[in-house]
């Protein structure tokens, strides 16, 4: 142990008390501050005897304090004292931007007259309380002195929530973009079924990065405030941001213990004590001649800036002390043995200091070691109350009661004449002491406001449980109740609700119309749901990133309504509370503000990227947690996307198909489909639309639609230029097509492919016929006539077979599926008449195909009648066509089909009936020709065939044609059978 000497004739020297060395054999921890005792120019030429210390004291000049600020007369110890910021807030704005809580050295500033902050009594005259000081022990120091009640923030943040609405969509777009992939990444990451442990760590990793992406967006110049937060002008965003940066990194600490995570958050975002710290270590002669000496070093250690308070008290010199004469000296500065007892106590506290864990940067404060500093520090404060009794365990000297039991006057005469401890040093180093040691009530006596006060008592916890606290908190983390982070989270619950209760003594008020103390307020009591409520009142972009974080790290409950329905809630909530907001509820609020932006753009090092805002309203939709809100609010907003932008649909169908929306990319199929194809000639893209839908019957009216007017006007529809890529691939090439739809849905393919290939049978039957006109221009490539006939009759057959499909003995079986319907079977059977031969080397039929073609006559003539006329209509539609008439549109009839029902498919016998409604034409065309209904419905155009089959019929009155078509057919069937079995 150091021991210093001196010769003081007026003040002999007195032994303290023997004590125990419990720091000065703590091991040397670093620090930029030395312990070793002052040189002899500090301390003067006078030594004293052995075990004694040295005074730092001689004269000094008076201090600037006003009389009246210290003889102010001290608050009771349980006692509300006056909030530390009606003093200071006045004096001193906060300084922000400080990454580190230790500070290398003190700038240089004017000195600025400041009221007291010393919570410690500073009078002679003191309380009757009778209660040695030393006899106190720091073991029920972490109980709080009252419990709070838990619903008060939840009502101020339900009733903010209540009368504001949400923030509007103000942020950058970048900021909101980037926002997004980070928690779609997280979102990724979590659907890999991720373990707990990595998933853990990568939400960390998560919670910094997105922190820092919002640091960077908000403003960065601080704020001069003395207010709890940003002032009440500052952006919106730069308040989400800083109550996103609490919340998040307390439940996200990483690596960090909590307490080490408020004292940083403390120190960069709260209200800075550099200022008070610069004013008080430029007084001259001497930081103690600062009436704010103790206010900044209890500050400092409050906020664990320990390295900063060790440096206050290592430049002392207490011989210039502005607090002398708050007991009872007529000049500032203490002197004689006074002077060295209080060197001593001053040097001893800077060890207890040194020895903290905090300066090696440990703040798990509820560990073994820890334990074992606030034990120390119990001895020490034993030691103190010796020192200031001056070693007489009675009644002259009590911590409450100083000056009670005799004349102040007398005992202020006798503390001067001895070696006593004043008053005031005593105070201040009890409680710095109780600081250290995690006292309650000295805690919030130091404290500013609420915010500070429920950290600090937080951050210096002993870990101590209350069983009276246990019995009304309510568990604020889905981790067990014995993890660390559960246990500081719920010490810095019951800290909020007991410095905040409005019943309650020496506690704090809130302001209950900010925003950002009400949140703040939800943060620390572990209200999710109420900080949500507010935050989004600032930022929806930053209350739902949290929300988000939140509920995939499990401290927050789920979105879902557990079945129930929304007009089961409306029962169920009638006449009670409203629901606490859930993390559905955020992200359903910031999707539908989100779908109003028609764009948002952000920089990348690949260029400009660009997206809707419907796109990122989908993204955030997809992770909802009630699966039957996510379908009915994408759904509702996919309604409003309109479906005239066909590269834009493509896009939204898309994104539903990886978003697994899977339903609402079909009913956008279906949109688009409809779109296609009563507006276009795109019909190939139209039914790859209803394929991807799986929308067999707009897949089959379609295809009939198509069919049925090829057979109508015995041409290809469309004709060859006016095919789109998507049908052309279809009819074409059908193997390269299907194999990629295919690959990415069979099911489609395969409804797809069932239908499209009676189309493709048909057409091909006129493009063959046509083939010779078509490639007129280069004669080499002709096709042989006799050659096409043949592979148009077994198209013929193959499609007469279809039509037939669901007609068995005469019986019609509607709900037989057919790739084209009966109705088109008298039609077909009419183009095969152009293929009957006039001799038997040039048969295009088979045996077994004329058989089949007479099994369908057949057939069709025993049928009932509905289905009868239904072919009739659809033939005399087509000989109506020939002589004159011109068919509807198809457009028209595609509506009008689509119209009647969505189970109902398009018929052939439709079209027939409105050309014959509308009258024929008894006129005809020359040989080969025809007229043909554009695409668009509008205007006719001639074109030329190899051969039709309504040339052999045109004298034929159109309700007989039926009938002679059946019986040519049956008679030349006849002949070419004949006259193969003749020849065989």
């Amino acid at each position: 142990m150091n021991q210093f000497s001196a010769d003081f004739s007026s003040s002999p020297a007195q032994t303290p008390p023997r004590r125990r060395d419990l720091f000065f054999n703590e091991p040397n921890i670093s620090s930029t501050t030395p312990l070793v005792p002052p040189p002899s120019t500090v301390f003067g030429s006078s030594r004293f005897g052995s075990g004694k210390s040295n005074t730092l004291f001689g004269k000094q000049t008076p201090s600037t304090a006003s009389k009246s600020t210290r003889h102010a007369p001290p608050p009771q110890r349980n006692a509300r004292p006056s909030p530390r910021s009606n003093d200071f807030h006045s004096s001193y704005a906060t300084s922000r931007g400080s990454e580190s809580t230790e500070r290398d050295g003190f700038e240089e500033d004017e000195p600025i007259p400041v009221q007291s902050l010393m919570k410690f009594s500073t009078n002679s005259a003191r309380q009757s309380k009778s209660r040695s000081v030393f006899k106190r022990s720091t073991n029920s120091h972490s109980t709080l002195p009252n419990k709070g009640q838990p619903a008060v923030i939840s009502g101020l943040a339900r009733d903010l929530g209540s009368r504001a609405k949400a923030a509007p969509l103000e942020d950058d777009d970048a900021l909101l973009l980037d926002t997004e992939l980070f928690l779609q990444q997280l979102h990724n990451e979590k659907e890999q079924n991720m373990d707990e442990d990595g998933m853990r760590s990568l939400i960390d990793v998560q919670v910094k990065d997105l922190l820092n992406l919002w640091r960077n967006n908000a403003d960065s110049t601080g704020h001069d405030t003395t207010d709890i937060g940003p002032p009440a002008s500052a952006a919106a965003f730069d308040k989400a941001n800083y109550l996103a940066s609490l919340i998040l990194n307390l439940h996200h600490p990483g690596e960090s213990s909590i307490p080490g995570v408020i004292l940083t958050w403390l120190n960069n975002h709260h209200v800075s004590y550099d200022p008070l710290l610069r004013s008080v270590a430029s007084a001259q002669p001497n930081p103690t001649a600062h009436d704010l000496f103790w206010d900044a070093v209890l500050a400092l250690v409050l906020r664990g800036r320990l390295q900063d308070a060790m440096r206050l008290l290592a430049d002392a010199d207490f011989q210039y002390a502005a607090t002398a004469m708050d007991d009872g000296e007529q000049d500032p500065g203490f002197h004689g043995a006074q002077l060295q007892t209080i060197q001593s106590v001053i040097f001893r506290a800077r060890q207890v200091i040194n020895s903290c864990p905090g300066m090696t940067g440990d703040w798990e404060t509820t560990s073994e070691e820890w334990n074992n500093y606030r034990g120390n520090i119990e001895a020490e404060l034993e030691n103190l109350g010796h020192l200031a009794s001056g070693g007489d365990d009675d009644d002259d000297f009590e911590a409450e009661n100083f000056g009670v039991n005799k004349p102040r006057r007398e005992l202020l005469r006798k503390s001067q004449r001895s070696r006593n401890l004043p008053w005031s040093i005593y105070q201040g180093v009890r409680v710095l002491y109780s600081i250290l040691s995690g006292g309650a009530d000295e805690t919030i006596a130091q404290s500013q406001d609420w915010l500070e006060a429920a950290c600090a008592l937080t951050i210096w916890w002993d870990g101590a449980s209350d069983s009276s606290i246990q019995k009304w908190r309510l568990d604020v983390s889905q981790a067990p109740e014995d993890a660390p982070l559960a246990s500081y989270l719920s010490r810095l619950r019951d800290a909020f609700l007991c410095v905040t209760d409005p019943e309650g003594k020496n506690t704090f008020p809130i302001n209950s119309l900010s925003p950002v103390e009400v949140a703040l307020g939800c943060a620390l009591q572990g209200n999710v749901s109420g900080f949500l409520t507010v935050t989004r009142v600032l930022s929806q972009c930053v209350a739902a990133a949290i929300a988000e974080i939140a509920s995939t790290a499990g401290w927050i409950g789920s979105g879902s309504n557990a079945g129930f329905d929304l007009d089961d809630l409306m029962v169920l909530s009638y006449g009670g509370v409203k629901p606490d907001l859930t993390k559905d509820d955020v992200l359903t609020q910031y999707a539908a503000a989100l779908f109003g932006l028609s764009s948002l753009a952000t920089e990348n090092p690949s260029g400009v990227i660009e997206v809707e805002g419907w796109e990122v309203s989908l993204s955030i939709l997809s992770r909802l947690d009630d699966e039957q809100l996510t379908r009915d609010s994408v759904h509702e907003l996919l309604d409003q996307l309109p479906v005239s932008d066909q590269a834009r649909t493509e896009k939204i169908i898309n994104l539903c198909t990886d978003l697994r929306f899977m339903d609402e990319a079909r009913a956008m199929s279906d949109k688009l489909g409809d779109h296609l194809a009563h507006n276009t000639t795109q019909y190939g893209l139209a039914l790859l639309c209803y394929a991807k839908s799986h929308n067999a019957v707009r897949i089959q009216q379609l295809t009939e639609m198509l069919i049925s007017y090829c057979l109508v006007q015995s041409c290809p529809y469309p004709e060859e230029n006016e095919l789109d890529e998507a049908l052309r691939g279809l009819v074409e090439t059908p193997k390269s097509a299907f194999a990629a739809i295919i690959d990415a849905d069979p099911e489609a393919a395969s409804i797809l492919q069932f239908y499209v290939v009676g189309y493709a049978c048909v057409r091909r039957i006129f493009v063959l016929r046509d083939q010779e006109h078509s490639t007129q221009r280069n004669k080499t490539s002709r096709p042989n006539l006799r050659a096409r006939k043949r592979v148009a009759a077994k198209a013929i057959v193959a499609a007469v077979n279809s039509a037939a499909d669901s007609i068995y003995g005469g019986l019609y079986d509607a709900e037989r599926q057919t790739a084209i319907q009966a109705d088109a079977l008298l039609p077909l059977l009419g183009e095969a008449t152009a293929l009957l031969a006039k001799d038997h080397d040039n048969r295009s039929f088979t045996n077994e195909q004329m058989y089949a073609l007479l099994a369908a006559i057949e057939d069709l003539e025993t049928v009932n009648a509905r289905v009868r006329e239904a072919t009739d209509a659809c033939l005399s539609a087509s000989i109506g066509e020939y002589r004159g008439s011109q068919p509807p549109s198809p457009r028209a009839m595609l509506k009008k089909s689509m119209s009647s029902g969505k189970d109902s498919n398009f018929s052939f016998s439709l079209m027939g009936s409105e050309m014959m409604g509308s009258g024929t034409s008894g006129g005809g065309r020359s040989d080969g020709s025809a007229v043909l209904v554009d695409g668009k419905g509008e205007g006719v155009r001639q074109m030329q065939r190899g051969w039709d089959w309504r040339e052999a019929f045109r004298g034929v009155p159109v309700e007989e044609v039926g009938r002679v078509v059946l019986t040519t057919l049956r008679k030349g069937i006849a002949k070419e059978l004949a006259m193969g079995e003749l020849e065989l």
